[in-house]
């Protein structure tokens, strides 16, 4: 039984997927298992994963989204330990052993790295020397000193996290259609300690045309504000008021979140919805800027009224 299941779930990435498969068959660390969920490609998908068929556990599904995806891959790993690969990123050569060598020296249930992000036509090397005892790392007890920082912001295809764990927490939420990583890692940290390696152990790409399973709602911003929002709220609720420094954190953050979809709304016409967006980020007690928004709302939604107005008629 390997101790690693690396779960990459692809949809029509068949120009890519190989790419991935391949960054993962080069590892250092070899006592792991590749798990492939196709949620339902359309393009010659299968016919390139052909020659890495005994290589693999490939699993076809019909679309169903990233979330259901990983989910696929979650009950059929037989692994204790679960990493996770979009189908058009790599990983570092040294990737899991690096991570596992940190986990175990820690006793840590979850384990995050840095990325570098590349453009997919970018020429690059994932086969870098790293000086392990050179790599910056650290332990955090308090989660949210590495969440909050936009720097070290945890990024899902850097982690490694003990499968019982991720099972116990429900794995990923099927109904949303972007931020359920975000979701997932805010819930970690509500209970859990992290681990972080600052080094580019994963190779993300971000391509402008990138599309397919894990970036198919990433151009409707207005959509991932929505979920972050709502993601804020859940962990505002459920943050112990005892630990006032989060508390204040979440709330100022819940309050620039308010703020900007105040402004959404008074932009798209939705005045009533814009004001009580408003009215609540006032509360958070936030940021001067979210307090200037949000009373530029309440106060001149004619002006907001009459840009919107302008940008419609050009």
């Amino acid at each position: 039984m390997p101790q690693v299941s690396i779960i990459i779930p692809t949809y029509n990435r068949a120009t890519y997927v190989t790419m991935a498969i391949d960054s993962v068959l080069t590892q250092t660390y070899t006592d792991y298992e590749i798990i492939v969920v196709d949620d339902g490609s359309t393009d010659n998908t299968q016919e390139v994963l052909r020659p890495y068929m005994d290589k693999i556990h490939y699993i076809f599904q019909s679309n169903k989204g990233v979330s259901a995806a990983r989910n696929t891959g979650i009950r059929a790993a037989t692994g204790e330990w679960i990493a996770f690969l979009d189908s058009d990123d790599c990983f570092h050569k040294d990737k899991l052993a690096i991570q596992m060598n940190f986990i175990r020296k820690h006793n840590l249930t979850i384990c995050f790295t840095g990325v570098k992000v590349v453009q997919i036509a970018e020429v690059y090397n994932k086969n870098y020397s790293i000086d392990e005892e050179e790599t910056e790392t650290r332990v955090f007890a308090d989660p949210f000193d590495l969440i909050l920082n936009q720097e070290t912001c945890p990024k899902l295809p850097t982690m490694i996290i003990e499968k019982s764990l991720l099972v116990s927490m429900g794995c990923f939420d099927e109904t949303m259609k972007v931020a359920e990583d975000t979701k997932l890692i805010y819930g970690l940290a509500l209970n859990e300690k992290f681990g972080y390696i600052n080094y580019p152990l994963t190779i993300v790409n971000r391509n402008e045309n990138r599309n397919g399973l894990a970036n198919s709602c990433s151009q409707t911003a207005s959509k991932y504000k929505q979920y972050h929002l709502q993601i804020l709220n859940d962990t505002y609720k459920r943050i112990p008021k005892k630990n006032s420094r989060n508390f204040k954190r979440i709330q100022s953050m819940l309050g620039h979140y308010l703020s900007l979809d105040a402004l959404d709304q008074c932009l798209l016409g939705n005045y009533t919805q814009a004001r009580s967006c408003a009215f609540k980020s006032l509360q958070m007690r936030g940021h001067y800027k979210s307090y200037r928004r949000a009373l530029f709302v309440l106060l001149l939604p004619w002006l907001v009224k009459y840009v919107r107005n302008i940008n419609q008629n050009r």
